[in-house]
């Protein structure tokens, strides 16, 4: 699956942005503050992880089932700019709009690892 296609489905916009703003966090907290049904968040944080953008881990806890934690990786972190960007790029002029999408098309910046199709 290419990024674009992951980006675009629903909850990883929510979940990401989630990750981003709070930092590393378990299951429930994430899914509390995202109110993303079980088996949607679970699925998700699935191929989020197969992709790169996301880490998960299990943790031991003060509670009786270890606890899945959440971060962002690197890649993540990139990809949290383009949504970013989805804000963004309409309040922008045109000719301002042909700039960064050419800076971030050039292979010299530092979303030049990003494959955008």
């Amino acid at each position: 699956m290419d990024l674009i296609s992951i980006l675009g489905k629903k909850y990883v916009k929510e979940i990401l942005l989630t990750l981003y703003k709070h930092g590393t966090m378990n299951y429930g907290n994430l899914k509390k503050l995202t109110h993303i049904p079980d088996g949607s968040l679970t699925r998700r944080l699935n191929e989020l992880e197969e992709e790169g953008l996301i880490k998960t881990w299990e943790e031991e806890s003060r509670y009786r089932l270890p606890q899945r934690m959440c971060k962002l990786t690197e890649l993540g972190k990139k990809a949290v700019l383009l949504y970013m960007l989805e804000d963004v790029i309409p309040k922008l002029t045109p000719k301002k709009q042909s700039l960064l999408i050419n800076l971030i098309s050039s292979s010299d910046n530092e979303l030049g690892d990003v494959q955008i199709h």
